[in-house]
C-alpha cells in the first residue's frame, strides 16, 4: 500500500496545517469486486501524478463481523452512533484546547499497542481493538462502554484541571495587585525591595516613622515645596525619592518621616494636596518569607502544569481511539442499512488535498464506487451542478473525520 503525505508531529503546535477532514466511505462490493480492486482503482485515480485529487487514499480496516440484532435494533443502533459522535468529538476538543493552553507546542500522538503514533498513521493501520470492544458484543453495548470510558476521562480532565485553575487563583491572589502599572494602587511590596531600599531609607522609632507618598510628575514641584507644611510633626529635609522608575502616569514614590502622633492628620493634609499616602510597612524578613512563597507556590503550578499535560496527553490518545471505533461501528451499521446484509462493502480512508478538490473527488467517487442498481448517483443538476434540494444522497457512505480543531 502506497501513502503520500506527512503526518502531524511535524506542524505548528504539534499538528499539521489545518487540512480538509479525513473521509470515510464505505460502498457495496458487487460481482467479482474485492476490497483491493476497489482500494486500487480509487486509489490510481485520486492520487494520479498528473492530477491529484487527495493526500493519501488507504483501506480502513471496519470489521464484518459487529452484531447488532434486530433491523430495529440497527436504526436505533444508526441513531446513537450518530448522536455519540458529535459527543465525543466535543470532549476530544476540549482536552486538545486544554493540553494547548498548557503547552502550544503540545505534540499530539495515539498509544497504540506499545508504539507512539501519529493520528495519521493510527487511522492508517487501524485495527479493531478487540479486548476492549469485543466484536460478538453487540453495537449497541460497545458504544455504551464508549461512552462510559470518555465520560470517565473527560470528569478526570475537568477535576485535575480545576485543581489547577486553584492553584494559579491563588498564585494570583499572593501577588496582589503586580499587574496594576499605577504606583497609586499597585503592590509596593514588589516595588520597594532590599535591592531598591536603603538602610536609613526606613525610620521607625518608638515616636518616629515614615509614610510612603505617591507623587504625580506634575505635583512634584509643589510637593518639595509643601510636604513639610503638611504638619507640624513632619521631620524637615526628610522626603527621599526611591531608585524606582516612574509609573506610566509618570508618578514616582517618596518617603517622609514624621512623628507617629501627626500621621493620620498629615495623611488627610496630603490628600488635599492630591498627594497620595500608601499603607506600607517595610520588613526584609517579611519580603523573603513571601517570596518564598511565592516561589513554592509556581513550583506548584508548574507541577500541577507538568501533570495535567501529560493527563491531556493520554486523554487525548484515548478518547482518539475510542472516537475512531465509534466511527468505524458507524460505517458498518449504516453500510448494513444501506446495503443489507450479509455485510459485504469496502471501506477507505481519503484525505483530499484542499476543499477545492472535493466536488471532483465527488464525481469521480461516483464513477469508482457507486453500485449499479442502486437509486442513482447522486442528483445533478443539467450542467453537472449539485440540485442543493435537500440532502445529498450519495450511493455510498461518507463520514468526516477531523482529528484536531481549529
Amino acid at each position: 500500500m502506497v501513502f503520500v503525505g506527512g503526518d502531524s508531529s511535524g506542524g505548528k503546535n504539534g499538528r499539521r496545517p489545518q487540512y480538509p477532514p479525513f473521509w470515510l466511505v464505505a460502498s457495496v462490493l458487487q460481482d467479482n469486486q474485492t476490497s483491493e480492486s476497489i482500494h486500487s482503482g480509487v486509489r490510481n485515480t485520486l492520487l494520479s501524478p498528473r492530477a491529484p485529487l487527495c493526500d493519501e487514499v488507504g483501506l480502513f480496516d471496519v470489521p464484518m463481523g459487529l452484531k447488532f440484532g434486530s433491523f430495529d435494533d440497527l436504526i436505533r443502533a444508526v441513531d446513537g452512533l450518530q448522536k455519540q459522535d458529535a459527543v465525543v468529538e466535543a470532549v476530544l476538543r476540549r482536552v486538545e484546547r486544554q493540553a494547548l493552553e498548557i503547552d502550544p507546542e503540545t505534540q499530539f500522538k495515539v498509544m497504540w499497542q506499545r508504539h507512539s503514533l501519529s493520528v495519521e498513521q493510527y487511522i492508517r493501520r487501524f485495527t479493531w481493538d478487540e479486548s476492549k470492544f469485543p466484536k460478538a458484543r453487540a453495537v449497541r453495548e460497545n458504544l455504551e462502554a464508549i461512552v462510559q470510558s470518555v465520560t470517565k476521562i473527560d470528569e478526570e480532565v475537568r477535576a485535575k484541571v480545576s485543581v489547577w485553575h486553584e492553584v494559579k487563583q491563588q498564585i494570583a491572589a499572593a501577588s496582589g495587585k503586580r499587574e496594576i502599572t499605577s504606583y497609586a494602587h499597585r503592590e509596593l511590596f514588589d516595588l520597594l525591595t532590599p535591592a531598591v531600599v536603603q538602610p536609613d531609607d526606613f525610620v521607625e522609632t518608638e515616636h518616629l516613622t515614615t509614610a510612603i507618598m505617591c507623587v504625580t510628575k506634575e505635583a512634584e514641584e509643589e510637593f518639595l515645596r509643601s510636604y513639610e507644611k503638611l504638619h507640624a510633626f513632619v521631620v524637615p529635609r526628610s522626603a527621599k525619592r526611591f531608585g524606582v522608575p516612574p509609573d506610566k502616569d509618570g508618578a514616582s514614590l517618596w518617603r517622609v518621616v514624621l512623628f507617629k502622633k501627626g500621621l493620620a492628620e498629615f495623611r488627610k493634609a496630603a490628600a488635599e494636596k492630591k498627594f497620595t499616602v500608601r499603607e506600607f510597612t517595610y520588613s526584609e524578613g517579611m519580603y523573603k518569607e513571601v517570596s518564598e512563597n511565592r516561589t513554592k507556590m509556581m513550583a506548584e503550578q508548574t507541577k500541577h502544569e507538568a501533570f495535567l499535560g501529560r493527563v491531556c496527553f493520554a486523554a487525548f490518545s484515548d478518547i482518539f481511539v475510542a472516537w475512531v471505533h465509534l466511527k468505524a461501528m458507524r460505517i458498518f451499521c449504516e453500510a448494513v442499512l444501506r446495503f443489507g446484509v450479509p455485510p459485504n462493502f469496502v471501506s477507505l480512508f481519503l484525505r483530499p488535498l484542499s476543499e477545492s478538490k472535493e466536488k471532483k473527488i465527488f464525481k469521480e467517487l461516483d464513477s469508482l464506487v457507486a453500485p449499479s442498481g442502486l437509486f442513482g448517483n447522486r442528483f445533478y443538476g443539467k450542467d453537472g451542478a449539485d440540485t442543493g434540494e435537500g440532502e445529498e444522497f450519495f450511493p455510498y457512505v461518507l463520514l468526516h473525520l477531523q482529528p484536531f480543531g481549529s
